[in-house]
């Protein structure tokens, strides 16, 4: 037969059953009552059992914890069981749990056919160790009823029952064990005999009756004579009905079946400490040769220190999870004791891990004396912790640990930090490199507590600006105060405060550092409300002169800054020349609105002006300031430009100067023609210039026309250009009669020179 568990909730796994069974758990177990099975198994249910008292019942019922939700009837579970079961085929289900005979009582109210073990009296509350025991004896047999009769001692003294459901029939079997608590060795051997005659008349019955139909379940067995049972197994039986339900036993009994047997008193021993019963402790630690971990619990259990002392005497080494369950549970008096035993073998950082994860403070300290160094990681794990006196702990550990790296000092650090511990605060920082970053998340936490005392012990070492911008983001007057005292301030830090637009720390500042350095920072962010803020003040106060006002303006050209050059400007009494000098000195494309908006505000342009714009060499500042100006002014301008030996000037401004005059003053007219044909003191000739101003000139003399027309260079494109302009000339057409055509004059000087051949079709191309 196909071997199952149906496992309920909150029971522990038997030490080997994955090996054995397939498991069902919680939503599983439904799915398993829910579907449909081909064969009959064996199944075992081991779960909480309690007695239910129906209305409908006169006898009791046992209701099993299958899930966490909900305690179900035992008829309604083995119903499904047997209704899922295909033909009708029995199956074998053993009940593993407190009150498990009561089951026997409400057979007829299962549907179907089947065969149902208990392991326990209706009035006990079974254990870990007497179901794990009878799970294993069972699956080393496949017949049910070689079982039996094999392991019939042992039956016996738990009350085993059995009861066959077939064809609406129930035929039960049930031990009682109560006759047997006083017997000895040989009576209960005697017993036995008896009780195998039962088995033996029971099982040969229902085979007669029911073989043919239900072959599977009544093999032929072949029961010997007289059955005989070794001591150790007799033995055994009387040990288990010790630890079954020792709550039930007198003094008197426990004294008796321990004198038979004493192997395993863990249970015995465990109820007695929990119920308190000094005597039957007594007896069972008299009994034992040596205390188990199982012994040792029960007394860390029930927190019973004078056991404890007892027990401690009866063994050699003691379990590491004792110490580790006295340490979790917060028993400080059992741990001491535990410790100072002198049982415990070597002391781990494993004692100290669960110490610290219990947040164990007492038991800590107790254990850090047996220890000389201890590993970073718990450090870690203990600064990681959200516990009451977590910092405490934190620094009892430090303290003993001799190495720490950047990622446990920092941990430490912000532990210490949330809970404003300065000692271990000061004993972290000097443990750090000089180099080392402090985390953000440091930084939050010092200004989120606004503790100045952190503050001036943190700021020794690391970045304060950092710093800084924490305390000013979160609007933290006093943590932005006490920092200011103790740093120096920088242009950065300026600008943060500024950038934040609060007035306090604005005043905080300005009384560390005064108005002048907060203004010219203002100005380059381009804040007009911080400038005229301290602009204001500086006039109540008398000292805001004209001199401070250009020193104000110059820092805002340079920082392009439209907005506070703008508010400058309108508390000055006149803008002036000298303003737009330093706007051109700080011209740029990007900044072309600055100067427009001084050029916009002057009255009046001052010729010198006007020759510095000529020295910029900025087309658009020349351009502005030069159209403002008379056509005999920029003729006069011109000439003196053209004088000079900078060709690029020469050619730039010229150029902005004739784009600017409609026509040439005729006293200017030859000045400035003789000036770019025959060349300046530096024998610079600029025939582009020169056919620029021809266009701009009006008519010219003969004289002159014949004079350039010698000066022209026929190799130079610019003099080629210049001979079209004159040629072209419409009052030259009368006075040179012996000139057919533009191209023959052109082309009798270009041939007079043998320095280029060019045809008329040329001329006419070009």
């Amino acid at each position: 037969m196909k071997k199952i568990i149906l496992q309920g909730y909150d029971v522990g796994d038997f030490s080997n059953q994955q090996s054995i069974v397939p498991i069902y758990k919680g939503n599983n177990i439904e799915a398993y009552l829910a579907q449909k099975a081909p064969e009959a198994r064996e199944i075992f249910i081991y779960a909480h059992g309690s007695q239910y008292f129906s209305h409908e019942h006169s006898l009791p019922q046992l209701s099993l914890t299958l899930q966490s939700s909900n305690n179900e009837l035992v008829p309604s579970i083995l119903s499904k069981i047997t209704e899922n079961t295909e033909e009708n085929k029995p199956n074998i289900v053993h009940i593993l749990s407190c009150h498990a005979s009561t089951a026997h009582y409400n057979m007829q109210n299962i549907n179907g056919n089947i065969v149902l073990c208990t392991y326990a009296p209706a009035n006990y509350v079974s254990n870990g160790y007497v179901a794990e025991l009878l799970f294993n004896t069972k699956n080393n047999f496949d017949n049910l009823n070689d079982f039996i009769v094999k392991k019939l001692p042992l039956l016996t003294a738990i009350s085993f029952g059995i009861s066959y459901k077939l064809d609406e029939n129930v035929y039960p079997l049930i031990f009682d064990n109560s006759s047997i608590k006083g017997m000895d060795i040989n009576s209960f051997s005697e017993f036995l005999q008896k009780q195998y005659i039962k088995v033996q008349k029971f099982y040969t019955n229902l085979q007669e009756k029911y073989v043919d139909k239900y072959p599977e379940l009544f093999p032929e067995y072949n029961f010997p004579e007289k059955i005989s049972y070794s001591t150790e197994e007799l033995k055994q039986a009387f040990n288990v009905l010790l630890n079954l339900d020792s709550e039930k036993l007198s003094i008197e009994e426990i004294q008796h079946l321990l004198a038979i047997d004493n192997s395993h008193v863990g249970n015995i021993l465990a109820d007695a400490i929990k119920c308190n019963r000094t005597d039957a402790i007594e007896v069972v630690i008299n009994t034992m040769k040596e205390a188990t971990t199982v012994d040792l619990h029960s007394a860390v259990k029930f927190n019973n220190l004078a056991v404890l002392n007892r027990l401690l005497d009866k063994t050699e080494k003691v379990e590491n999870c004792i110490l580790q369950e006295a340490i979790q549970e917060h028993k400080i008096e059992i741990a001491e004791m535990l410790i100072n035993s002198n049982k415990i073998k070597s002391f781990t950082n494993d004692y100290l891990l669960v110490a610290i994860n219990a947040n164990n403070l007492p038991i800590l300290k107790i254990l850090l004396n047996k220890e000389e160094n201890i590993v970073g990681y718990l450090l870690y794990r203990a600064a990681e912790l959200e516990n009451i006196n977590t910092a405490e702990t934190v620094e009892l550990l430090f303290d003993k640990t001799k190495e720490t790296d950047y990622f446990i000092n920092t941990r430490v650090l912000l532990r210490a930090v949330k809970e404003n511990c300065l000692s271990l605060i000061n004993k972290v920082i000097g443990r750090m490199n000089e180099f080392d970053d402090i985390p953000d998340v440091i930084f939050d936490s010092v200004i989120e507590r606004g503790n100045t005392q952190i503050i001036k012990i943190l700021l020794e070492k690391i970045a304060s600006f950092d710093f800084l911008i924490k305390a000013i983001n979160s609007n933290n007057l006093p943590a932005v105060e006490d920092i200011l005292k103790t740093i120096k301030v920088e242009n950065k830090d300026i600008a943060a405060i500024i950038m934040s637009g609060n007035t306090d720390m604005f005043k905080i500042l300005a009384n560390k550092i005064g108005d002048d350095k907060i203004l010219d920072i203002a100005i380059k962010l381009g804040d007009s409300s911080v400038v005229n803020n301290i602009l204001d003040e500086k006039e109540k106060q008398g000292i805001l002169d004209s001199n401070k006002l250009d020193e104000i303006f110059e820092t805002a050209v340079k920082n392009s800054n439209g907005n506070v050059i703008e508010d400058i400007m309108n508390r000055m009494p006149e803008v002036t020349g000298k303003h737009l000098t330093i706007a051109m000195q700080y011209y740029a494309l990007e900044r072309a609105f600055i100067f427009d908006k001084v050029y916009n505000s002057i009255k009046q342009i001052e010729y010198n002006l006007i020759l510095t714009a000529i020295d910029s060499g900025i087309p658009d500042v020349i351009q502005k300031l030069v159209s403002k100006l008379g056509d005999e002014k920029k003729a006069s301008i011109l000439y003196d430009i053209l004088r000079s030996s900078d060709i690029v000037k020469n050619m730039v401004v010229s150029n902005i100067l004739l784009n600017n005059i409609a026509k040439i003053p005729d006293n200017y007219k030859y000045a400035l023609l003789d000036l770019t044909s025959k060349g300046n003191s530096y024998g610079i000739k600029n025939f582009f210039i020169f056919n620029r101003l021809l266009e701009k000139s009006g008519p010219i003399d003969e004289e002159h026309l014949n004079t350039y027309l010698g000066l022209l260079d026929p190799s130079d494109m610019f003099s080629i250009m210049c001979m079209g302009s004159l040629y072209n000339m419409k009052h030259l057409a009368s006075n040179h009669n012996n000139i057919t055509t533009v191209e023959d004059t052109i082309v009798d000087n270009l041939t007079v020179t043998g320095e280029i051949n060019i045809t008329p079709s040329d001329v006419n191309l070009l």
